[in-house]
């Protein structure tokens, strides 16, 4: 493993001059007796199938349930950020989630907008539990977000008549 390491760095060191490479060289060759090296694969594309396949099974079923095009659209758009951030479906957990909303939170998003995120992970974790995807639903323990609520005054008959008269003109 260190040889494949060594043989990187060596091309990654290439366009130095070649007395510093050498030294750099030397100093990770002394370096590398103190430690163990284990290769890491770090690549983002694993999950990214696997959650698509999801939420793709996941926006067939809310299709033929009769949502619009554009809820259809809406839930594909927030569910693939949200398993960006969150990494594959099935290791979500409660945490991560309230992780994620608190991020979320943080970004600005005003309390409607999460919690409509809230529901749309909310459905699909519930679709992904009935369906056996996964074992657990991580939304049950999120409570929906206390909205403010805001009363409306009715219209005063001033202010109708004024409505009135900027209607005739």
């Amino acid at each position: 493993m260190y040889e494949s390491f060594r043989n990187e760095l060596v091309s990654k060191l290439s366009g130095f001059e070649y007395q510093i490479a050498n030294q750099v060289l030397l100093y990770v060759d002394e370096l590398s007796s103190k430690y163990d090296f284990v290769e890491i694969n770090r690549a983002l594309v694993p999950y990214e199938d696997l959650n698509q396949e999801a939420i793709k099974l996941f926006l067939a079923t809310k299709k033929l349930e009769g949502k619009s095009d554009k809820t259809i659209e809406r839930y594909r758009y927030m569910l693939s950020k949200a398993f960006v951030s969150m990494g594959c479906y099935k290791e979500v957990d409660t945490n991560v989630v309230r992780a994620y909303l608190a991020r979320e939170t943080t970004r600005g998003l005003a309390p409607k907008s999460i919690d409509g995120l809230r529901a749309i992970l909310s459905s699909f974790f519930t679709f992904a539990t009935y369906e056996g995807l996964v074992d657990r639903n991580p939304m049950i323990p999120i409570k929906p977000v206390k909205l403010k609520k805001e009363i409306r005054k009715p219209f005063t008959s001033t202010d109708i008549e004024l409505i009135r008269e900027s209607c005739k003109s």
